[in-house]
C-alpha cells in the first residue's frame, strides 16, 4: 500500500506540469497514506513564495452547498485530527516554538506549516535561508512520524 501512495504522489502534477517538490514528496506520501488527503504542498523557496514548507490537507464533505456553520465544523474537525497527530509527535521531541508545525484553518482546507514561517519575510537572506532548511527538516521528521503511524512501528 505504501508503494501505491508513493507512485500516486510521484505522478501528481500542478497546473504548470511540475511534480510535488522533492523536499516534501515523502511527507506528502505519508499524509495521504494515513488518510490526510493533500491538495497542495511546497518545500519552500528562498527566491520566491514563502521561505517555509507547507502542506494543505483536503477537508472532505464539501459536495454541494453547506451552511457556513457546517463548513466550519468540518474544517475544525480536520484541523483537530491533525492537531492530535502533532500533539503525539511533539510529545516525543522538543523544538523551538518557531519551528513547531501547526494546523491552520484556511477556508476549505487545513494547512500544516511551521509557526515561524509567516515571519520569514522579516528576516535577512542568510537567516531566512537557514530557517528554511530547519523548517524543511521538521516537516520531513513529521512525515517520518506519520510513516511510523502508518506501519504501526511508532516507538514511544
Amino acid at each position: 500500500m505504501w508503494e501505491e501512495w508513493e507512485e500516486r504522489v510521484r505522478d501528481i502534477r500542478d497546473s504548470l506540469g511540475m511534480p510535488v517538490d522533492a523536499g516534501v514528496v515523502e511527507t506528502v506520501v505519508a499524509f495521504n497514506a494515513v488518510g490526510l488527503a493533500t491538495e497542495q504542498s511546497c518545500q519552500g523557496h528562498i527566491d520566491r513564495g514563502g521561505a517555509y514548507s507547507w502542506i494543505d490537507v483536503v477537508v472532505e464533505g464539501w459536495e454541494g452547498w453547506l451552511p457556513a456553520e457546517k463548513r466550519n465544523e468540518l474544517v475544525l474537525r480536520k484541523a483537530g485530527e491533525i492537531k492530535s497527530l502533532l500533539d503525539e509527535f511533539y510529545g516525543m521531541r522538543s523544538v523551538s516554538y518557531d519551528v513547531m508545525l501547526a494546523a491552520k484553518t484556511l477556508g476549505s482546507w487545513v494547512r500544516v506549516e511551521p509557526l515561524g514561517g509567516e515571519y520569514q519575510h522579516l528576516r535577512g537572506y542568510e537567516e531566512r535561508k537557514a530557517k528554511l532548511a530547519v523548517y524543511l527538516v521538521e516537516m520531513r521528521d513529521f512525515g517520518r512520524f506519520l510513516k511510523d503511524v502508518f506501519f504501526g512501528t511508532l516507538k514511544k
